[in-house]
């Protein structure tokens, strides 16, 4: 298990430990409970994240999308994880690209790539061309 100081937010990955998820789980619960709603828990994939309530990824890219020289551009985001959500949600309101990697049917992400071959694949022909090749619609 290992403990990632993210800042703003902390994560308990526990990928190495998988039969350590219950109580990791568990004491992530017990600490968001006891800050009376001040804190958020996240689960993703074989971790979880506890951090502001009013902090999440759609907040933050709302946050960046702000700021010079990011305002006024056309966002992307690509995540495979639920803790991804709420940035792809904002970046679906901004008209960006929101991209879930897997298999996920249950997405905001309004497109999607298989898996991380066909992201670099998707960002080297971007690099490239300029060309945004292989996302495909999630309802495909």
């Amino acid at each position: 298990m290992t403990i990632e100081d993210k800042e703003f937010s902390l994560a308990i990955h526990f990928r190495g430990a998988p039969l350590a998820a219950a109580e990791c789980l568990a004491a992530a619960e017990l600490t968001v409970a006891r800050a009376k709603g001040a804190l958020l828990l996240m689960p993703g994939k074989m971790l979880v994240e506890i951090g502001p309530q009013s902090m999440n990824k759609g907040a933050g890219i709302a946050d960046i999308m702000r700021e010079p020289p990011f305002s006024g551009r056309l966002p992307v985001s690509i995540g495979d994880d639920v803790t991804d959500e709420d940035g792809f949600i904002e970046i679906n309101k901004r008209g960006g690209f929101s991209i879930h990697v897997g298999c996920k049917v249950d997405s905001a992400a309004r497109f999607r790539l298989d898996d991380v071959r066909a992201v670099i694949a998707c960002l080297t022909a971007f690099a490239e061309d300029g060309e945004l090749r292989g996302p495909r619609p999630t309802s495909a």
